[in-house]
């Protein structure tokens, strides 16, 4: 046994580590496994869309702590400002990084991925097809924290309404838009409502509330806690639901033409991707006692990987595709998967630990503080 890494939650890494997997599955499902019968671009929606909902809402929870720690109690706009400098030093260089590397294998850049437009275009989404959900991400880091900011400091000493009137108004606002958007415009489930960044903002939003719920409303958080060995399966049950779902959609042809699938399943999927994030960031048996068993550092692993994991992995399975074209059996096949798994997580471990890992210590010391 050993003791548990400083400053983390097992519990959070796990489910980073979950996301980050059922997304590297989901993609190796299209890349690889073309003799199957099975429908893998089906496969591959369902898997997906689980694994960066999950992403979702544990940045919206970890993005929601440190606003209510560093940014809405003090109220300042230089805290704000200091926010946006450290959340873009954890994001973009990596992301320009990766960009630059594409520029260079004689792909063309286009000036919409520099400044996260890409999500409005089809063609120039194609230039890095997996950026769809980071830029989702960087507009919300733009757009929600203004918002709660300016919210605090007009509520006065009414902070936690003003926190929970401004997070609730965006999960309504999204479910509208969405509902008009599909009544006006019949736009596609995956590109036309899933990609769309306005649309969206309640998939992270949601986790920013729970945040909110964990430091406003203790008795609330510590009734949810308690309640976790009833509503983790529930809500693991729902996920496994509403993976069946879009399934069964996607293999029906049917996904672009449901109102549920593309307007309240996401926010649907949200809550509860946050309250399997809420039993697993409270849950001492994992976070206490699991901890301290040095397998669990498979998930620390895992977890501080998966920005870049999530950044390459379609680069590198792209690169083995040809190698899976030509094999038509299940162990050649699983052997070319688990060889491109491989160099994806010594390709990522690379980049965390030589680019990431020294950006973000200068950034600490730049900054003074945590986030």
């Amino acid at each position: 046994m050993s003791g548990p890494l400083p400053a983390r939650n097992l519990g959070l890494d796990i489910l980073r580590s979950i996301a980050i997997s059922l997304v590297l599955i989901a993609h190796s499902l299209t890349f690889f496994f073309p003799w199957t019968r099975f429908d893998l671009n089906a496969a591959n929606y369902a898997l997906g869309f689980l694994g960066v909902e999950l992403f979702f809402a544990l940045s919206g929870f970890l993005i929601g702590r440190i606003l209510l720690e560093d940014v809405l109690r003090d109220g300042s706009w230089s805290s704000l400002r200091r926010f946006y400098v450290r959340r873009w030093l954890r994001t973009l260089p990596a992301y320009y990084l990766v960009l630059l590397a594409l520029s260079l294998s004689r792909r063309r850049l286009n000036a919409n991925s520099l400044v996260f437009m890409q999500n409005f275009s089809r063609k120039d989404l194609e230039f890095f097809p997996v950026s769809w959900s980071l830029a989702v991400e960087e507009w919300f880091y733009l757009l929600i924290p203004l918002a709660l900011l300016l919210a605090a400091r007009r509520g006065g000493r009414r902070q936690r309404a003003a926190f929970f009137g401004v997070c609730l108004a965006v999960i309504a606002l999204s479910l509208l838009l969405r509902t008009i958007y599909v009544t006006g415009y019949a736009p596609t489930w995956d590109f036309g409502l899933r990609k769309k960044p306005p649309l969206r903002m309640d998939s992270l939003i949601v986790g920013v509330a729970l945040a909110g719920v964990s430091v406003h409303l203790p008795k609330a958080w510590a009734q949810l806690a308690s309640r976790r060995r009833i509503l983790f399966p529930l809500a693991g049950a729902g996920l496994l639901y509403t993976g069946g779902y879009l399934w069964t959609q996607f293999h029906e042809h049917t996904i672009d033409s449901s109102n549920y699938a593309r307007t309240a399943l996401f926010l649907f999927v949200s809550l509860l991707a946050t309250v399997i994030l809420a039993c697993l960031e409270t849950s001492e048996s994992v976070n206490v006692a699991a901890a301290r068993w040095r397998w669990t550092r498979v998930f620390y692993f895992l977890s501080v990987t998966s920005f870049a994991a999530y950044l390459l992995h379609m680069e590198v399975f792209d690169a083995f595709k040809p190698l899976a074209a030509k094999s038509a059996s299940a162990p050649a096949t699983f052997l070319i998967v688990a060889t491109a798994l491989a160099l994806t997580l010594l390709l990522s471990a690379v980049m965390y630990r030589r680019f990431e890992k020294p950006i973000l210590r200068w950034r600490d010391r730049r900054t003074r503080g945590a986030a």
